[in-house]
């Protein structure tokens, strides 16, 4: 029987001498991405909600319907 594992003990890349060698390539393109997906569009809520659930991330209790268009 295996041990249950630890929470946020998942690691993508590896660790470690065996650790992926294009962890930074992967990071870099990740934040080209978001970057242009914050600056080329504008994001409208479509209701105001402000309730939050504690966790790691902050996430909105219920759904957050938005409406996103090109700038």
């Amino acid at each position: 029987m295996q041990a249950p594992l630890k929470p946020f003990s998942f690691l993508g890349f590896g660790s470690g001498q065996r650790m992926c060698p294009g962890i930074n390539l992967a990071k870099l393109e990740i934040s080209v991405f978001i970057h242009h997906l914050v600056c080329r569009y504008k994001w409208i809520p479509l209701e105001k909600d402000d309730s939050v659930q504690p966790t790691l991330v902050r996430m909105p209790k219920n759904k957050y319907p938005i409406v996103v268009e090109s700038l």
